[in-house]
C-alpha cells in the first residue's frame, strides 16, 4: 500500500511507504478546546501495558532548558505545546525567555506550535513560526502526521523528506502529546506549568507521568 504526501520542494504527489505515514495530507476540522475525552481515557488505561509510549527523548524542568544543540544532533525538526508547557493553563502572556528559547530553535531547524485549544491560537506565526490548526485532536495520530508533513516539511520548504521519526514533540502531557509515540516520533517531557485546570485534567496527567517512570525504572 502507497500513501500520497505532498514533497515540500515540488508540492507534487509522491508515492511512499505507508508506514512512513498514517494519513494524508488533508486537515480534519477540530476547533473546540478539548478536554478529557473518553479515547484519552482509554489510552491511559492501556499505558501501563504499553512501555514505548512513555519513552521520553529527555525530560526538562522547564520548556527553556532545552538543550537545541543537543536536541539538533539526534532529530530534525520540532512541534512544541503551548499549555502546561510554554505557558500556565488560562495566561496570554507568553515570557520573554519563551520566546527567546523558540526563536533560538528557528534559527537551528524546523519549528512548529501545537496548541491543545485550537480556538486561541497564539501570535507565533508573526514572528514566522507555524501555529497546527484543524486537525483531530493530539490522542490521535493523524494529527501529528498532519504537523510533520504541513506544517514542518511543506512550510519551510525542507530539501529532504521529513518523517516522524525525524522529529520530536515537546510537550507535558503523555497523554495528549504523547500520542506521538503512537507514529514514531521521539517525545521531551516538559514538568507541567499548573495553572487554571480541571482536576481531574491533573489527576489523569499526574497518573500518566507516574506510569511513565515506573516504566523508566525497568528500561
Amino acid at each position: 500500500m502507497l500513501a500520497n504526501v505532498v514533497h515540500a520542494d515540488t508540492r507534487q504527489i509522491m508515492a511512499l511507504p505507508r508506514q512512513m505515514f498514517m494519513t494524508q495530507v488533508r486537515p480534519t476540522v477540530h476547533k473546540k478546546p478539548e478536554k478529557v475525552t473518553a479515547a484519552e481515557i482509554a489510552y491511559g488505561l492501556t499505558l501501563p501495558f504499553r512501555p514505548g509510549l512513555t519513552d521520553a527523548m529527555m525530560r526538562l524542568d522547564r520548556f527553556e532548558d532545552l538543550p537545541v544543540d543537543r536536541v539538533k544532533a539526534l532529530i530534525r525538526a520540532l512541534i512544541i505545546d503551548v499549555d502546561g508547557t510554554l505557558i500556565r493553563q488560562g495566561t496570554e502572556l507568553f515570557p520573554h525567555e519563551v520566546i527567546k528559547k523558540i526563536l533560538e530553535i528557528r534559527e537551528q531547524m524546523p519549528v512548529c506550535i501545537f496548541p491543545d485549544d485550537q480556538e486561541r491560537i497564539p501570535a507565533f506565526e508573526q514572528l514566522g513560526i507555524p501555529v497546527v490548526r484543524n486537525v483531530p485532536p493530539k490522542t490521535d495520530p493523524r494529527s501529528f502526521d498532519v504537523a510533520v508533513q504541513l506544517y514542518l516539511q511543506n512550510l519551510h520548504h525542507s530539501t529532504r523528506m521529513l518523517y516522524p521519526g525525524q522529529c520530536a514533540m515537546v510537550g507535558d502531557n503523555f497523554l495528549t502529546d504523547g500520542a506521538c509515540r503512537k507514529i514514531g516520533m521521539q517525545l521531551i517531557h516538559v514538568n507541567p506549568l499548573i495553572g487554571r485546570e480541571s482536576v481531574f485534567r491533573v489527576m489523569t496527567r499526574n497518573l500518566a507521568d507516574g506510569i511513565a517512570k515506573i516504566h523508566d525504572r525497568f528500561r
